[in-house]
């Protein structure tokens, strides 16, 4: 049995500006903005803003562990370190990460992208939302501003059915367990995982990847 990966049947389509006038909205996803990938290249193109959040490797790769381990649909479990040589190789969801960070870092001076790092901007949630409404070219009230940032706690977040895909648990897709599709929000959640020789892999392989740019990934103090 062959394991290359078939190619995407279906052709997508150039955005057409007067389809966004149109049709203004958003979308969350996780593809690539570089020149490739004409999807969302176009948003750029036809004057759309991206808010491109990036987040410390480490926490990344566990994130997408978990997530991957709460899907009934993916089998049996693999051991984290299995899951993390396969996340380096770029053969996981989510990946090849510097692929995607370098060229989100390329653009992150371009008029209609806010590049957002996830592991200092959840410091300052408050900082944070005036950050990106100035982007958006939102002006919020103080009542606006305390709406949103109890709505973005993390614990309301997981009681939040449009964010939360419970229904997923419901149908059997995703395991009925405690761990949900939301889960802390935490930084440097790595640490439980990233152990001893393994950690000192994987800084190698960040500061390896990151060399000849100016992006950098803060550690955060421990708790």
């Amino acid at each position: 049995m062959s394991n290359a990966v078939e190619p995407f049947p279906y052709e997508i389509h150039d955005l057409d500006e007067e389809i966004i006038e149109k049709y203004p909205g958003t979308l969350r996803n996780y593809f690539r903005i570089s020149k490739s990938d004409r999807t969302m290249y176009g948003f750029l193109v036809f004057r759309g803003q991206i808010l491109y959040l990036v987040r410390n490797p480490k926490d990344v790769c566990v994130s997408t562990y978990l997530l991957m381990n709460t899907f009934t649909v993916l089998g049996p479990t693999v051991e984290f370190e299995t899951f993390w040589e396969k996340f380096k190789q770029g053969l996981v969801f989510t990946t090849p990460y510097f692929e995607h960070v370098k060229e989100g870092w390329k653009l992150r001076n371009h008029e209609n992208v806010l590049f957002l790092n996830y592991d200092e901007h959840t410091k300052d949630m408050r900082q944070t939302i005036l950050e990106v409404a100035d982007f958006l070219e939102k002006k919020l009230t103080d009542q606006d501003l305390n709406t949103l940032e109890n709505h973005l706690k993390i614990e309301n977040f997981r009681k939040n059915k449009a964010v939360n895909n419970d229904h997923l648990k419901v149908i059997g897709v995703m395991k009925n367990s405690d761990d949900g599709f939301i889960r802390k929000g935490k930084v440097g959640g790595w640490r439980d995982y990233f152990k001893g020789n393994l950690n000192v892999e994987a800084d190698k392989w960040i500061e390896e990847n990151l060399r000849n740019t100016d992006l950098e990934f803060i550690q955060p103090a421990d708790n």
